[in-house]
């Protein structure tokens, strides 16, 4: 995945690989960096999904 630059990928069940050119499209542009710290109440697949939440109704996708 990302060989030809970055892919988004839609996690709301039957998940889909954006390509390159299509995720472009779709955020208009623009470029996203999401951090995720992982607390120790919470493991890793639930704050990666977390964040992925947080950046969808930040970004309006």
């Amino acid at each position: 995945m990302g060989e030809q630059g970055p892919e988004l990928v839609d996690f709301r069940g039957g998940e889909r690989v954006h390509d390159a050119r299509q995720t472009q499209s779709l955020l208009g542009g623009r470029t996203f960096e999401i951090h995720v710290h992982e607390a120790k109440s919470e493991d890793t697949t639930q704050a990666v999904l977390r964040a992925m939440q947080y950046a969808e109704v930040m970004c309006g996708l």
